[in-house]
């Protein structure tokens, strides 16, 4: 009799795979560049067991990709308080707080990177780049120094070690370190302009311009580039000639508001 009794209907388990997908699918869309497309999928994320602050730290990423920066922020707070010495978190925390200008805040998460991560280079140039906005140059001089001793061939970490150089008044270091960055990086953008700017500093502004026309004749589109042949230029008193380069900058960077009032006002000399 029993035999003539239907078999029991078994509700299918949770899928293990489905936060390991989610988390790997939502990343690789972040990687790409298609960051609005990964936030339903962090949502699903983060309504997984256990997987809350994963998602939280990838949504981060996500809005800061997507300039939300605010929310972006919240996101990484939520992520920090699972876990408030996950370094990855408090250095995305701290470029994200550097992005909103708030720099104080931003040197004290990536102070405390560096303290739950003292091994990782990565903190110690986030560390020396927060601490370069905020124009604490001889500290941040020797974190970025710690930075390029662990990773030498970095050529983004001697950039900004030579731009501190500069920016501290010690040209012949900066040059001596561009110089070198340029001999082995194979153009890095942002590099000739920021050559020719420690050269104009360190009041050789005909040795800038000739660097600048090397540079633009060559075919370089910069906008760096452009203004600092602005800069060179009024200088040497030419303000007619200025005015299309303050332009060009702002038309090669239209997300910079501060080049696009040079451009406005170079328009009325």
């Amino acid at each position: 009799m029993s035999d003539l009794l239907p078999a029991p209907v078994r509700q299918p388990g949770p899928d293990a795979s489905l936060g390991p997908r989610l988390h790997a699918n939502a990343r690789q869309l972040v990687r790409d560049h298609r960051p609005e497309e990964a936030l339903p999928m962090l949502d699903r994320l983060a309504r997984l067991p256990g997987l809350d602050a994963a998602a939280a730290i990838l949504r981060a990423e996500a809005l800061a990709a997507l300039d939300r920066l605010p929310e972006a922020e919240a996101a990484a707070d939520l992520a920090l308080a699972k876990d408030p010495a996950w370094s990855a978190a408090l250095q995305l925390r701290a470029r994200i707080r550097l992005a909103r200008g708030h720099r104080p805040a931003a040197i004290d998460d990536a102070a405390a990177a560096v303290m739950a991560t003292p091994w990782d280079p990565g903190a110690k140039a986030l560390l020396g780049t927060t601490l370069l906005e905020e124009r604490c140059f001889d500290e941040a001089i020797w974190f970025l120094g710690e930075a390029m001793r662990a990773e030498p061939g970095n050529a983004a970490v001697q950039t900004r070690l030579g731009q501190a150089f500069m920016l501290a008044g010690r040209h012949e270091a900066a040059a001596e370190l561009l110089a070198h960055c340029a001999a082995t990086s194979g153009g890095r953008p942002g590099l000739v302009a920021l050559q020719a700017q420690n050269a104009l500093l360190a009041g050789d502004a005909a040795g800038a311009e000739a660097m600048l026309r090397a540079a633009m004749a060559a075919g370089t589109a910069d906008a760096g580039v452009h203004s600092v042949l602005a800069h060179v230029l009024l200088v040497h008193g030419r303000m007619e000639d200025a005015a299309p380069h303050f332009t060009a900058a702002a038309r090669l960077a239209p997300g910079n508001g501060y080049l696009a009032h040079l451009a406005a006002a170079a328009s009325g000399l």
